[in-house]
């Protein structure tokens, strides 16, 4: 009878313990939660960083990255440090960061996960980023990538070079990158982990009754004129970090109030070889776009020589700045800056190909 009852009261505790580890496996990816997410195989020791809204198709996604299998790789143990939006992240895993976090919390990083995939000495490091928009998504995106378009596009937008692909689809961004130079075996399979990631993100549909959904990409970069624009070079500014960092201009901090606004460069050929950056900044109002446009055009004036420039349609000032010339303009709620030019006509040929 006792023996009875210590084997009842045996399995009654292992119970209790199976269930308590359970729960706490499933609240590993709560706000408040610092512990390392369970993976499913074994030396499997996984770090998740979250903020903002605890999002189920964040976990989902996010769960999704580290537990991804990869057959011949083991994922290593990974350790972070701090809150990705309130202070720099030191670590192991990211020796430095692909990108600051001053700039995810301008474009609305909300999640960020690790994870290190092992070989012997080569490593496969993967970042997924989740954003409250997919905006913020594509500004991650545009400012760390690197090479050229992947052959095989992903998600939205995707770039690769011979070690490393990064992508964004919806409101995720994902980069995967190889310790080894030339090593095919590891590129293979951050092509093969990105592919699986891009097809297991499903895009929010905005409009359930289309036909077919397209890659969601800020609407601000269809303004942004086609001819002779450097592929790759197209930045998203959403604050004044980004701007600071895209768009170096003198006083450009009185720019920074904007809501959104492009980046690109432009390698022109004509009236005058040249290579210019373009700037669209959208404001949210007429007025507020006028009081901006007045003053950075005033403390320029204040500080630089100004040119004349020929007649546009609209409000336009051209300036010497150092070695540079400088052109402004103000259409509606949008300032149109040319900076870096050379020749005294390159901007103005530039601002002319503009059309919205």
């Amino acid at each position: 009878m006792n023996l009875k009852l210590r084997l009842l009261g045996t399995f009654k505790f292992s119970l209790f313990l199976f269930l308590l580890l359970e729960s706490q496996s499933l609240d590993v990816l709560s706000n408040n939660s610092t512990d390392p997410l369970p993976a499913p195989a074994a030396n499997n020791n996984v770090a998740v960083e979250l903020t903002g809204n605890n999002n189920t198709q964040a976990k989902t996604v996010i769960q999704y990255s580290l537990s991804l299998p990869c057959e011949g790789w083991v994922t290593s143990a990974i350790t972070l440090t701090g809150q990705i939006i309130n202070q720099p992240v030191n670590s192991a895993f990211s020796p430095v960061p692909i990108i600051d976090a001053e700039l995810l919390k301008e474009y609305g990083c909300q999640l960020k996960a690790g994870r290190i995939l092992s070989r012997g000495q080569r490593k496969i490091i993967m970042e997924a980023y989740q954003f409250a928009t997919s905006d913020g998504a594509f500004g991650a995106y545009g400012a760390v990538h690197r090479g050229s378009t992947s052959y095989l596009t992903q998600g939205d937008a995707s770039s690769e070079d011979q070690d490393s692909i990064c992508f964004c689809k919806d409101r995720y961004f994902i980069y995967l990158y190889s310790t080894a130079q030339d090593d095919d075996e590891a590129k293979s399979t951050i092509n093969q982990i990105a592919t699986k990631l891009s097809n297991y993100i499903k895009p929010i549909v905005v409009n359930p009754s289309a036909a077919t959904q397209t890659p969601s990409l800020p609407e601000i970069f269809r303004r942004l004129p086609n001819l002779e624009r450097v592929p790759g070079s197209e930045k998203l500014v959403m604050g004044p970090v980004a701007l600071k960092k895209f768009f170096p201009a003198p006083y450009n901090t009185i720019l920074s109030t904007l809501t959104k606004a492009a980046v690109s460069d432009y390698k022109v050929d004509y009236p005058d070889r040249d290579r210019l950056k373009l700037l669209l900044a959208d404001y949210s109002s007429i007025e507020q776009a006028k009081s901006v446009f007045t003053n950075y055009v005033d403390t320029l004036r204040s500080n630089n020589k100004e040119k004349e420039v020929e007649v546009f349609t609209y409000p336009t000032a051209l300036f010497k700045v150092g070695d540079y010339f400088l052109l402004c303009q103000l259409r509606n709620k949008t300032i149109i800056l040319v900076n870096g030019a050379r020749h005294k006509d390159s901007p103005g040929d530039l601002v002319h190909r503009v059309y919205f």
